[in-house]
């Protein structure tokens, strides 16, 4: 074991790559940098996670480092609106690709990560942009329902 020692310092970007931590040493790996890694989260995703946090951190609290952060969490492209009045506010927008079932945590954990990441004296508004449909890869199999495996009308989620 002391031959790979080193291993369990980098955590990778997939499990696939040589050299990296093993999958039961992640969670420790991310409390080192200061991270909590969800456990719905796959392996590769919580590798990427951990992998690109560290680099954020002479980012944390500025504009780029809320939006960088919230992005690599999402996946998605996020919005960053800066206003004169009132002082100190701002406005995150962004689109989250969800059911309606996984939409409410994940908005909730994008929310928590900006609020440990925003310089502590500003406020915000969050809005989440939902996409007006959404047909998923297995809704041909099993057959499209409206309403239960398609997601229509909802274009604001605040």
């Amino acid at each position: 074991y002391i031959d790979r020692i080193h291993t369990y310092f980098h955590p990778g970007l997939s499990r696939d790559e040589a050299g990296t931590a093993p999958t039961d040493f992640l969670p420790w790996l991310a409390s080192w940098v200061a991270v909590s890694l969800q456990d719905e989260w796959d392996e590769n995703f919580k590798r990427k996670f951990i992998s690109n946090i560290v680099p954020l951190y002479r980012l944390r609290g500025t504009k780029a480092g809320v939006k960088k952060i919230l992005e690599i969490y999402t996946g998605e492209e996020v919005k960053i609106y800066e206003f004169d009045q009132p002082a100190h506010y701002f406005q995150i927008e962004m689109t989250l690709s969800e059911t309606a079932e996984n939409l409410r945590r994940k908005q909730q954990i994008a929310k928590t990560i900006l609020d440990l990441q925003k310089p502590a004296h500003t406020f915000y508004s969050f809005q989440v942009l939902v996409p007006t449909m959404q047909i998923r890869n297995q809704d041909f199999q099993n057959g499209i329902i409206v309403g239960k495996t398609t997601i229509l009308g909802t274009t604001s989620n605040r």
